[in-house]
């Protein structure tokens, strides 16, 4: 599932409009992208750009809401850091069965 907070999914558009049913999720822009709403799927991950961080267990509108609108950014160093580990991480079992 797309994670990253993309107000303009190109892969969801595309497929929709050559009538191919996408699985996405309900991040950012890509749930109105998906004109098929039986395939938007509610997902526990979402990635903190603020911080650079992968985080298990909250979705987009929980951290926004913890957040605000203008989170506190922190150092670039530590962002990229930050970033480098959470392309690394896995999603967990539980996380990935609803696109299965």
């Amino acid at each position: 599932p797309s994670l990253w907070q993309e107000c303009c999914p190109l892969i969801v558009m595309e497929a929709t409009l050559r009538g191919v049913p996408c699985v996405s999720s309900d991040v950012f822009g890509v749930p109105e992208a998906n004109k098929n709403t039986n395939l938007v799927v509610p997902t526990s991950l979402c990635f903190d750009h603020a911080r650079g961080l992968l985080l298990h267990g909250t979705t987009n509108a929980e951290l926004e809401q913890k957040l605000g609108r203008k989170p506190p950014l922190i150092s670039s160093r530590d962002r990229k850091q930050n970033f480098a580990r959470a392309v690394r991480e896995i999603a967990l079992e539980d996380e990935v069965a609803p696109f299965e």
